[in-house]
């Protein structure tokens, strides 16, 4: 495997939405909450201090210190192996990084490239008074993205802009109301927002005020499918108690203890009176981008931070001489599959933890469904070296869906590289060389497409989106006031984005080529471009080829 710089296909965490409207809190508050988080530290110490003294009057001394000891060596050995202690182990691609993404975002604040997906601010907005600002990485895969924070109308805002490798894209990847008093930015990664529900069953967005009411904390990251992010972990906790639940897991007051250290340490935020301050930040900081990056990828391949996950599963993971030995050994659930550096969650939502194990049943058990009786090879990247792709079918939600599964062998061990869904609006499909269709549709004369490849590595590329239009939905495409003898009876127009360029291309449904003719003159002469479906096969077969299809 190369160790090069790639342009990275898809971010750490999958995506689903959740809106929070945030109400006002004092800086105060913060202080209490934290505060009381010590408390609770001192209350499990003295609860945990009783029950050994009273488990001790019920045991002899001996007794009691051998298996006290044996539980501490076992929850070590546990929590070590989980956190990467010894020789880290090394997923498929995990030597790949994304592009530096600066020089983007000077160019997005420069006004040369357009700030995308961005709801409720432009670049112009955001700088038109005093900001405060700083880079940290939200969205999981090391590289910075832009915080900035504002005032409007009389509440504090922030926008995280960043780069997007695979759309070549600066984008908004977090944008939502900031109240100091209540959350906060952890250098390791995420965005805390505390809430509770009050006596009279609403839902607030505060510190508890009393410890005996449970307080909810989300660890939610930045995103690059929407703009209000995602959620990485949620935790429940009543600091009177020493009880704990990670995404609804209980969890002990050591595990407890690790999310807890990882809001500790803040970002620090600079003010800027104009946009030429926060360029020569940017700048700056481009120039140890490559350490940066390395120390990075050593800290998620040994599962620190927000890559540890100490509740999860400790199934199986069995070293295997072929690849034949441990895809039969998987669909026999004696061993397990690990989630890869670079896990592509498609149509639908993965949560996961870099290096978290599922067993097959386990994965069934998740989507609640059933596993088919057969895996089908398939060969990423056409290199001889055959990979696994399996089918878990479940009814029991509001409609049946299909998870595919792509699972590759390397060095002794399974990783899954794709998680990939199916319903009656959005069909997925994988080829025996690795390249995935997507299809749906999202109005009468509105469907899209699109194809990505595995290469030979397990990286996941995007190949092309596709938007295939009749003459309602293709007004969205062409300049206000132009109007088009379109006939969406008798023919679709394919709009492209093929490594952000814009390719139109029409397609008959009914008619001759003497109407396809006219309908591609008449586009030109509105200055839309047409390129013809053989040039478009031909950049996609291009495409394909790079990554050895």
């Amino acid at each position: 495997m190369n160790n090069s710089i790639y342009r990275k296909k898809n971010r750490l965490i999958s995506s689903f939405l959740i809106a929070m409207l945030l109400s006002g809190c004092s800086s105060s508050q913060l202080a209490l909450g934290n505060k009381d988080l010590d408390q609770s530290d001192e209350e499990i110490s003295t609860n945990e201090k009783d029950a050994d003294d009273e488990a001790a009057k019920d045991a002899s001394a001996d007794d009691s210190t051998k298996d006290s000891s044996s539980e501490e060596s076992q929850h070590a050995e546990s929590v070590s192996d989980r956190q990467g202690a010894g020789e880290p182990w090394k997923s498929p691609a995990g030597d790949y990084y994304p592009e530096s993404p600066y020089s983007h975002i000077i160019s997005c604040l420069q006004g040369t490239t357009e700030l995308s997906y961005a709801r409720d601010v432009s670049i112009k907005d955001l700088f038109s008074g005093t900001v405060e600002y700083a880079c940290q990485d939200i969205t999981g895969d090391g590289t910075d993205e832009l915080l900035i924070l504002t005032d409007r109308d009389g509440k504090g805002y922030i926008t995280a802009i960043g780069y997007w490798p695979e759309k070549d894209k600066v984008c908004t990847v977090f944008e939502n109301v900031f109240n100091r008093g209540c959350q906060n930015i952890s250098t390791e990664g995420f965005i805390t927002d505390y809430s509770y529900v009050n006596s009279d069953g609403d839902t607030v967005y505060d510190i508890v005020p009393d410890k005996d009411i449970e307080q909810t904390v989300y660890f939610r990251t930045g995103s690059y499918h929407n703009t209000y992010g995602s959620v990485l972990h949620r935790i429940d906790y009543k600091t009177s108690t020493s009880e704990y639940k990670l995404d609804d897991k209980n969890i002990t007051s050591d595990e407890f203890e690790h999310y807890q250290k990882m809001t500790e340490e803040t970002v620090s935020f600079q003010k800027a009176d104009s946009v030429d301050d926060v360029i020569a930040y940017l700048k700056e900081a481009d120039n140890g981008y490559d350490e940066k990056m390395r120390s990075f990828l050593q800290k998620k391949q040994n599962g620190e931070g927000i890559f540890a996950n100490p509740a999860s599963p400790e199934a199986a993971d069995n070293i295997y001489a072929t690849a034949e030995e441990a895809y039969d050994a998987f669909l026999r659930n004696e061993t397990s599959v690990r989630c890869a550096y670079e896990l592509t969650v498609v149509n639908g939502d993965f949560e996961y933890v870099y290096g978290d194990k599922y067993t097959l049943q386990e994965l069934c058990d998740k989507y609640s469904g059933e596993a088919s009786n057969k895996s089908v090879s398939i060969d990423c990247g056409n290199d001889g070296d055959k990979e696994m792709c399996i089918a878990i079918s479940s009814d029991k939600g509001i409609e049946p869906v299909e998870t595919d599964i792509v699972v590759k062998y390397s060095d002794g061990h399974l990783y899954m590289l794709l998680v990939g869904q199916s319903s009656s609006r959005s069909a997925l499909s994988v080829d025996e060389k690795g390249c995935i269709r997507t299809e749906g549709s999202s109005g009468a004369d509105h469907m899209m497409e699109s194809l990505l490849v595995i290469d030979a590595n397990g990286i996941t590329h995007h190949i092309y989106d596709c938007n295939i239009v009749g003459a309602e939905s293709f007004k969205q495409y062409i300049p206000d006031g132009c109007e088009l003898a379109f006939n969406s009876e008798k023919v679709l127009m394919y709009v492209y984005d093929i490594d952000g360029e814009i390719y139109y291309s029409p397609k008959l449904q009914d008619g001759d080529d003497e109407y396809l003719t006219r309908i591609s003159s008449e586009c030109a002469e509105k200055g839309i471009q047409i390129t013809s479906e053989d040039e478009v096969n031909a950049i996609i077969d291009k495409k394909k080829k790079e990554y050895g299809i």
